[in-house]
């Protein structure tokens, strides 16, 4: 049985084409509303902390330099030795 020329279904056909949502209406009038948006002043904030962060260089050559110069100097733990105290340690903690 089709029930595709069935005139209650085309009634109901043209009536869910009319009010579903989305569907484009031609009134041939412009419409003056326009979408706006607000954001909050959080957000704004976090807009303006997220623009800096990105302006920041990945990599801070500046502290690499000073950091080894204080290694080679003698004022600051290479890699090696902070590893090496850490395993010293937990050696120690594991006897107790």
């Amino acid at each position: 049985m089709k029930i595709q020329h069935h005139p209650q279904i085309i009634q109901a056909l043209q009536v869910y084409q009319k009010n579903r949502p989305g569907a484009v209406r031609q009134t041939g009038e412009a419409s003056s509303v326009q979408d706006k948006i607000e954001l909050s002043e959080k957000a704004k904030e976090f807009q303006t902390a997220m623009k800096a962060y990105q302006k920041l260089p990945e990599v801070r050559e500046d502290r690499i330099a000073e950091v080894k110069t204080k290694m080679a100097q003698g004022q600051m733990a290479t890699p090696e030795e902070v590893a090496a105290k850490m395993i010293q340690d937990s050696n120690r903690s594991s006897l107790f």
